[in-house]
């Protein structure tokens, strides 16, 4: 999307996709002349930003980037609930949450909340390697929803904060560093 495309910006474009939508599964891609747009860019979490003239290897790139994004989407986490085998895809889990005095885990989903039994060790060992972070040792967290990462907190999109423990902290930034580089890489 170009930043200046007429009586609207591709800010606001954005702006309105991200906050008044609630979108977080469209990819935005923004393409401009001018760079000093970067930093206001990032609060609309584009896949990449590209500077005019556009290079073919920086197209094939995104296209790249896109493409794994699009195959990571379609993974899912399964479960038992009640005997029977359940599945939620990757993309549209927000986080886990252990239910206090019990073995129950609470799944928020950006359509339903389920509680099944399980242990979060176990669901944090299969999800590591799919953009989860594990913030609190009762949660763990999708990143794609995290807004910002404060320093006892996580604030997500939905504007809930998950506790983030003093000894997760650095663990936590260089995550989201790795997965920030993945995205253009």
């Amino acid at each position: 999307m170009d930043i200046e495309i007429g009586d609207l910006t591709g800010l606001e474009v954005g702006a309105y996709i991200r906050e008044t939508l609630k979108n977080e599964v469209l990819k935005i891609i923004y393409i401009s002349y001018h760079t000093s747009y970067a930093m206001k860019l990032f609060k609309m979490r584009p896949i990449d930003f590209l500077v005019k003239p556009i290079k073919s290897e920086e197209v094939i790139n995104v296209m790249n980037i896109l493409l794994n994004l699009i195959i990571k989407q379609y993974e899912y986490f399964e479960f038992n609930l009640d005997f029977n085998m359940c599945r939620v895809y990757l993309k549209d889990i927000i986080y886990f949450n252990t239910i206090k005095s019990s073995k129950k885990i609470m799944l928020r989903t950006v359509k339903k909340d389920f509680i099944f039994y399980g242990k979060i060790k176990e669901i944090y060992n299969f999800l590591k390697d799919y953009r989860f972070v594990q913030p609190f040792n009762s949660y763990i967290v999708n990143y794609d929803y995290v807004q910002s990462i404060k320093k006892d907190k996580i604030i997500l999109i939905n504007g809930e904060e998950i506790p983030l423990s003093r000894y997760k902290i650095k663990e936590i930034k260089s995550l989201e560093i790795k997965f920030i580089n993945e995205m253009y890489t």
